[in-house]
């Protein structure tokens, strides 16, 4: 029985696995190549953006305010330039890794029901604690960082902001499909490739502990983004993205449940008068303490019956 018993991984394959020193290898092999594949498609979504928009390479270079004008193409820019990487590290590395990219990623098999419905319910229980972190990320004091580093921070999260208002575009029906596709579909696919399909993977290989690679893989996932005001609930949202795939066994799970909270959020910003995405991320959710209290117990609950259950969990292909 594969458990988090110790910390441990337990179970083996039955048939042969890679070696820790893979892992090693297989984590420095991606962490290049995505530095390639981020220039490279950094370039072509520059060119992208002139060609579409008729303003020069260097006007978009300079200043990606120049296409808040223009959602769609801001959109497909975006995508180029942040979601092809992911997707085709994750790929390759699947692919040189001999043991197939589905079974490298996870996604030759769907997650049972029973599990399935249990990690939806994981899910569900762990939303009031990621929005009373929210809230307190949102009222971090910074006085106690130098003026220049607080002054940073805060105008890189309003630049983030403005970015995914302006991609957000009007909400009409053909805009918010773009909307869905290019700010939900595809980003919950590439990053779960990337980070619970290939990242996860070398990182439990690495650790031969799968709650150390699943707060490893989480740390860096928060850090790429770097969204300080949103560090917390980020950094919960991958853990239980980590552990969803663990409970099932497939990448599925997470690509699912990312879409939906990713998804939920954009729906839930254009339903609000004006559709303001940085004043509903700085008022807060508000959540009552007794809400976070009875959910959280819930979470640790799930998480228990989860992993003491008899399901078909992730394995590490490392030893």
């Amino acid at each position: 029985m594969d458990s988090l018993e110790n910390g441990k991984d337990t179970e083996l394959f039955e048939e042969r696995r890679l070696t820790r020193l893979q892992a090693v290898v297989h984590f420095l092999m991606g962490s290049g190549l995505f530095i390639v594949f981020f220039l490279i498609f950094y370039m072509i979504a520059l060119v992208t953006g002139a060609q579409m928009t008729g303003l020069s390479f260097e006007e978009i270079a300079s200043n990606f305010k120049a296409l808040y004008d223009n959602p769609l193409v801001l959109k497909i820019v975006n995508f180029l330039a942040s979601s092809v990487p992911l997707l085709i590290v994750a790929i390759i590395i699947g692919f040189i890794s001999k043991v197939g990219v589905g079974r490298y990623l996870a996604i030759d098999k769907l997650p049972k029901l029973r599990p399935f419905l249990l990690c939806v319910l994981f899910f569900i229980a762990v939303q009031p604690l990621g929005s009373w972190l929210l809230e307190i990320n949102q009222n971090l004091d910074l006085s106690f960082l130098p003026d220049s580093i607080a002054t940073w921070i805060i105008n890189s999260e309003s630049l983030n902001n403005e970015t995914y208002q302006a991609m957000f575009g009007s909400g009409e029906f053909g805009g918010l499909a773009t909307t869905l596709i290019f700010m939900a579909l595809m980003p919950a696919i590439a990053e779960e490739f990337f980070f619970r399909g290939f990242l996860l993977r070398v990182m439990n290989g690495t650790f031969q502990n799968f709650h150390m690679a699943n707060l490893v893989t989480s740390l860096i996932f928060t850090a790429i983004h770097f969204q300080f005001f949103k560090l917390f609930p980020m950094m919960i949202l991958s853990l239980t993205l980590g552990y969803l795939v663990y409970f099932t066994g497939s990448l599925w799970m997470s690509i699912l449940v990312h879409l939906a909270n990713n998804a939920i959020t954009i729906l839930y910003v254009l339903s609000q008068d004006g559709g303001n995405y940085q004043e509903m991320m700085t008022e807060g959710s508000q959540m009552p303490w007794f809400i976070v209290l009875i959910s959280s117990f819930a979470l640790v609950g799930l998480f228990v019956s989860l992993n003491n259950s008899d399901l078909h969990k992730l394995k590490n292909i490392y030893e």
